[in-house]
């Protein structure tokens, strides 16, 4: 068992988390109006981590990993996208 902190001074939220093929887990949610996604490696380390913003409120609400290791993110945005937006 191990642990990891991640985020910041602003008011982070974890709304996801899913394992990683090769150890570790993927954690998304928000941090302020940003969404976000972090990878930790199995030694606790973080492997990577990427912010996804628009110019509104952006949060990043579950994860899914793929056997292969590619890392699929949901979310909502009340931002503009900067191309075409389709929904249903």
């Amino acid at each position: 068992v191990g642990a990891a902190q991640l985020g910041g001074p602003d008011h982070d939220r974890s709304y996801g988390v899913a394992a990683r093929p090769q150890g570790g887990f993927v954690v998304v949610g928000a941090r302020g109006f940003d969404g976000f996604a972090h990878a930790v490696s199995p030694d606790g380390s973080v492997a990577w981590e990427r912010a996804i913003a628009t110019d509104g409120e952006t949060l990043a609400q579950d994860v899914a990993v793929a056997p292969d290791g590619t890392v699929y993110v949901v979310g909502s945005t009340s931002g503009e996208l900067g191309g075409p937006n389709v929904g249903f």
